[in-house]
């Protein structure tokens, strides 16, 4: 809710088609959010889902924070949709490592795969407009590492996103690639000599 109530009243101060966009696949996520409160028998914490109203007084606070700075310039507001994704996925990264039920880490995994792809168009925008985005929660140095050398020996891959990647004969020693998505990625070859695999989506990997 935080990050559609956010695009939605940003997309309507600058008028950048990109916060329509994800704001309503923001939508989506609530919705599949919702669904997992009620299959468990959970109360639903949104007691009000008018747009900028919170029952934390935490995310209340943020909404004002994150919004006060994409007032500023449509760069400030680009950037903040960058963090908010990037929080996303160190948020899910750490839900995920403390549930074992199989069908909340599904949901969960589709969210952060959603939100990769969220922090990524963001950042073209800001790059676009001339300006940079470093990552404050996650770190980027040994997914970037991965893909552009092949070789990540000993990094930390957990939860991280390799569907489909190409990588034969990647240096994968040591690494940690826990409850990773690797559906149909080329890894033939690879070294994986003590990697720790536990709980990674290795269905279909080459």
């Amino acid at each position: 809710k935080l990050a559609r109530d956010v695009y939605q009243t940003l997309g309507q101060k600058w008028g950048i088609q990109i916060f329509t966009n994800i704001s309503a696949s923001e939508q989506t996520h609530t919705n599949a959010m919702k669904s997992l409160i009620y299959s468990y028998g959970l109360i639903d914490p949104v007691k009000d889902d008018s747009v900028g109203v919170f029952t934390s007084p935490e995310l209340q606070k943020l909404y004002a924070d994150l919004i006060e700075k994409g007032y500023k310039s449509s760069l400030d507001a680009l950037i903040v949709g960058a963090t908010i994704e990037d929080l996303d996925i160190n948020d899910l990264k750490t839900a995920m490592q403390e549930t074992k039920m199989t069908d909340i880490i599904e949901v969960y995994q589709n969210l952060q795969r959603g939100s990769r792809n969220h922090l990524r168009a963001f950042s073209r925008q800001i790059t676009s407009r001339g300006g940079i985005y470093s990552p404050e929660y996650i770190s980027q140095i040994d997914y970037d590492n991965l893909i552009n050398t092949g070789s990540c020996s000993g990094c930390d891959l957990s939860g991280a996103n390799l569907s489909s990647i190409y990588l034969p004969y990647a240096d994968l020693n040591r690494a940690n690639l826990t409850r990773a998505n690797l559906p149909g990625a080329n890894l033939s070859g690879a070294n994986l000599s003590r990697a720790d695999l536990s709980g990674a989506d290795i269905s279909g990997p080459n």
